[in-house]
Formats: structure tokens, sequence, C-alpha cells
């Protein structure tokens, strides 16, 4: 695979953390607009984001940390992850198993122990979001009986790709660099989430409203 090429490749160019930061910061790597703000509404919520990558996840850990100060709470990579000795050098010398290619991408490749996967399995609703239909099965594994709605991005070869996207993904965004749909998406179920959790505190409110009143006309019945 070229996957183990490639890191066989970096294993032996003996890379340090340090090299990697400044490729990071001299990249020109960056987020979809709005993906910002998107984090932030998804910790908010305590809704947890998976960042499922073929690459090198010490590069997305890298980025994130400096994008947003520290690593979200709510942010967890699957990736490749590099192995460093134990030195002041901090060099290269693997990878952590099992290695994640692009048609690999989904639960079977996650540890059961990982921090987020009690978190995971308690979720009944997934959003996914990918650019590729090596992405489409992401979902695969990682919670139970589940609804995922599944968000593609068409960046490239549209007239090829794009009826396999059609047919894969339930919505297709062709040469969209936002994030909005998706931020919509979350706003409008976080507030159907909002009036339920209203609607329901009201609702025991006036049962409790109409109990109490009820026990009052007992109280105020004359005895014989």
């Amino acid at each position: 695979l070229r996957w183990k090429t490639a890191h066989e490749h970096i294993i032996e160019a003996k890379f340090t953390r340090q090299a990697i930061e400044k490729f990071v910061e001299t990249s020109k790597i960056e987020l979809r607009d709005e993906a910002e703000a998107m984090v932030a509404d998804l910790c908010r919520q305590n809704i947890p984001l998976i960042i499922f990558s073929a690459g090198i996840g010490n590069v997305i850990d890298i980025f994130m940390r400096k994008k947003f100060g520290k690593m979200p709470e709510n942010v967890h990579i699957i990736s490749n992850m590099m192995v460093r000795d134990f030195n002041e050098e901090g060099v290269v010398t693997g990878f952590r198993e099992p290695l994640i290619h692009t048609f690999c991408k989904n639960g079977s490749v996650i540890k059961r122990k990982r921090s987020f996967f009690n978190d995971a399995n308690t979720r009944s609703n997934v959003l996914l979001m990918g650019d590729s239909l090596g992405d489409l099965n992401m979902d695969v594994g990682v919670a139970g009986e589940m609804m995922a709605l599944k968000i593609g991005f068409l960046n490239f070869n549209v007239d090829t790709l794009l009826d396999n996207f059609l047919d894969g993904y339930d919505i297709v965004l062709i040469d969209d660099q936002t994030v909005q749909v998706a931020r919509n998406i979350i706003d409008l179920v976080a507030e159907s989430k909002s009036l339920h959790f209203a609607a329901s505190s009201t609702s025991c409110r006036i049962e409790a409203v109409e109990e109490q009143q009820q026990r009052g006309e007992e109280t105020d019945k004359p005895h014989t």
C-alpha cells in the first residue's frame, strides 16, 4: 500500500516534532469557512466531533491546537499517529497500528477503550461529512443502531463522480468551501431539542400545579 510506503519514507527521514510543527505553521492548511464556529457550536452543545483521516494525525493535532489555542474537549482524531522516541530530539520511529487508509475509515479501526467510545454509543444520530466515496462508511461501527445524514463535498471530477455521490450521500454540495449547510442542520436540531425540553418542562409544571390544586380541593372539602 502507498500509505505504508509513505510512512516508511517519513521514518527514514527521521522527522522530529519540531520539524513537523514548522511544516504545519508554514503550510496552507485551512478550515472551511465557518468551521471554527461549527466546532464551537458542537462543543457548547456537548456533541462529539470525530475527525477521521487517512493522513497523519499529528499534523491535524498540531493544526487544531494552534487554531483553537488547545484541542477542543469534544474533538477526537482517528488517524495515523506517529510514535516518537522519548529523547530530546523526539525523532519519529514508527506509526501506531492499525494503519488507516481511505477504505477502512470506520469504527473497525477504533479501540473500544477510546475516551469517546462510550459517549458515541449513547448517540442515536450522526451527521457525516466527507469528500470522497471512501468516506461514506465512516459511521459504520462507531455507534450502535443510528440514523445517519450524509453530506458529500464534491470538489473535483464533478461530471465523473456526481452520480456516485448522489447514490451514496443524502446531500451533495458541489465546490462548496463552507460548512454552512451542516451548521444550519445542527442549529435546527439544537433548536428542536430546546423546544422539546421546554415543552416537557412546561408539561411537568402544569401537572405539578394541577396536582397541587387537586390536593387543595380535597383539603377544602367539609368532613362528614
